[in-house]
């Protein structure tokens, strides 16, 4: 007996974030072909998710022309500032120097751009002859915080 599975082809021509093929393709419920031709730039925290939720014996076929990029990650944040030093107090000397500022923090991991979290029984394929799939760039590190100020 042939075995005949539906087939669809799925165009994502506007710029979008975040999207899921298997949303796209209308969360089916049968095992069947469907072909995603990205003409358009994507970007996100994953920019474009086979997903989770295909029937076993699904083939996901994407045809990227375009751009896809993960996020870039947030910044870190700023070290704090030093404390001032001491000025002259009472009959003694009592001149410290301001302390150091703190170290700023590491930028987060940039975003990714394609995840293929799909089971084994899907067969996932991609051709990205025409286009590019770009990981997110980390973000920045936080400035350090300037040192205190010295004593009178």
């Amino acid at each position: 007996m042939l075995l005949l599975r539906t087939a669809q082809v799925v165009n994502l021509g506007s710029v979008e974030n975040d999207i899921s093929l298997y949303t796209k393709a209308s969360s089916p419920k049968d095992a069947r072909i469907s072909i995603f031709k990205n003409t358009a730039a994507k970007t996100g925290n994953a920019a474009v998710t086979i997903g989770t939720s295909w029937k076993g014996g699904s083939d996901v076929v994407l045809i990227n022309t375009s751009t896809i990029t993960g996020n870039t990650g947030t910044n870190g944040s700023n070290g704090a500032g030093g404390t001032g030093g001491t000025g002259i107090s009472g009959a003694g000397t009592g001149r410290t120097a301001g302390s150091a500022g703190s170290n700023g923090t590491n930028g987060a991991n940039g975003g990714i751009a394609l995840l293929v979290n799909s089971t084994s029984t899907v067969k996932v394929r991609v051709n990205n002859s025409g286009g590019t799939i770009t990981g997110g760039t980390a973000g920045t590190r936080g400035q350090g915080g300037g040192g205190g100020g010295g004593a009178g």
